[in-house]
């Protein structure tokens, strides 16, 4: 998940960017177990697995033009998104 400005064209090219860094074909020493996910592993280390969000009087405190935006890299399991909440 990344918190960010969701602007036309930033999925597309975030998915290009991914793939020019860790491609599909890459030619990656470690194999998934069932199914290659090397690149997967690769891409989820450039955008986290989790954002902190701020919240101020009980509303969430994002930029003007921010977002949060849930970037799948691997659909062929199911996800589940945890949500925490720290503080007073």
């Amino acid at each position: 998940m990344i918190a960010s400005d969701d602007e036309p064209g930033l999925m597309e090219d975030l998915e290009a960017w991914l793939d020019r860094i860790a491609p599909d074909s890459g030619d990656f020493k470690h194999q998934g177990r069932f199914e290659s996910s090397s690149a997967v592993h690769f891409q989820s280390l450039l955008l986290h697995h989790q954002v902190v969000v701020p919240f101020s009087d009980g509303r969430i405190d994002l930029g003007p033009w921010q977002s949060i935006l849930f970037v799948e890299l691997d659909g062929l399991r199911p996800k589940v998104i945890l949500v925490k909440v720290l503080g007073e």
